[in-house]
């Protein structure tokens, strides 16, 4: 469940969050991890960056929730291809600072979902979490004809 309120959603699936909360619901259901020893047993601190930390160092657990998240998103990527056509998608936030270990399973999962001619790149965001205050300021400044 979404915290929106819904089922379902590409941020209940592929979000730092979902990424964090899937990781140790498969702890608390039995499977070993060294993000328990990153956090020093204290589920309640695992964030998606623990979970990207255990990853690069080779957790199994961490790899699969990542991969999982990948392929999540990438069926959301796949979606919107369809619906928008568009010639480039930028994955911003928490989550495109997982870099490789996330995007590349969206872009195999859009590899082989998409429908012909709708693969594009899909690339991390260069502006990091800024991205959302600078895509503001330069609305504001387009709608004032300061752009």
């Amino acid at each position: 469940r979404c915290n929106c309120g819904n089922t379902g959603c590409l941020e209940a699936l592929a979000s730092g969050t979902a990424i964090a909360r899937a990781a140790v619901e498969r702890i608390q259901c039995g499977e070993a991890s060294t993000i328990t020893r990153l956090v020093n047993s204290d589920l309640g601190r695992v964030t998606a960056e623990t979970v990207q930390t255990a990853a690069i160092s080779g957790d199994k657990l961490a790899r699969d929730v990542i991969e999982r998240a990948g392929r999540d998103l990438g069926i959301g990527i796949t979606n919107l291809l369809h619906l928008f056509n568009p010639e480039l998608v930028i994955i911003g936030g928490g989550v495109a600072m997982m870099g490789e270990l996330i995007l590349n399973p969206a872009r195999k999962t859009v590899a082989e979902r998409a429908m012909s001619g709708f693969i594009v790149p899909i690339v991390p965001s260069s502006l990091g979490d800024d991205a959302g205050l600078l895509g503001a300021v330069a609305l504001v400044g387009e709608s004032s004809g300061l752009a």
